[in-house]
């Protein structure tokens, strides 16, 4: 009887092993797209915000936000300009 539980132990802890050799794998190749496509070739993403229909204690917190997850670029609403450049040259902060 004690032979086939250390053999029943032995595979249980192959199968193991097997299982987590696997799961590491995937982990570090799968999901991983520089494996498949040259960054060059992967679109940007970003974010339309549109300053004006927040409150202005908002705009920083929303804007580290966005760099936070990496967000490469923000177009800021057409419409809102003018509340941040109310004057040429002269940008309101």
């Amino acid at each position: 009887m004690l032979p086939n539980v250390s053999l029943l132990s032995k595979r249980k802890l192959s199968l193991v092993t097997l299982i987590f050799c696997l799961v590491l794998f995937q982990k570090t190749n799968a999901q991983n797209p520089a494996r498949f496509f040259n960054k060059t070739h992967l679109m940007t993403i970003g974010s339309y915000y549109y300053p004006e229909h927040w409150p202005k204690q908002y705009w920083a917190k929303d804007l580290k936000k966005m760099a936070e997850v990496g967000f490469e670029f923000t177009h800021y609403g057409e419409f809102a300009w003018s509340f941040i450049e109310p004057q040429e040259g002269k940008f309101d902060s």
